[in-house]
């Protein structure tokens, strides 16, 4: 599995990556989410208003049985 990187080396061409936040009260305060980088607002577009600070490539799907 690939390790997560640093958000400055993210790739913003629009595909979408795992982003990654801490929030403000404690270790347990995390945030995951599927997001990418938006090409009109130059800004990450994902479900939370706290700026990700961690990213990584999706992981390919699980094959169809």
């Amino acid at each position: 599995m690939t390790e997560w990187q640093p958000i400055d080396t993210a790739p913003r061409d629009g595909r979408e990556i795992l982003l990654f936040a801490r929030g403000l009260h404690g270790p347990r305060d995390v945030f995951f989410a599927v997001g990418q980088w938006s090409l009109q607002s130059e800004d990450w577009f994902w479900a939370f208003a706290i700026r990700p600070t961690h990213w990584m490539p999706l992981p390919e799907p699980p094959a169809y049985e």
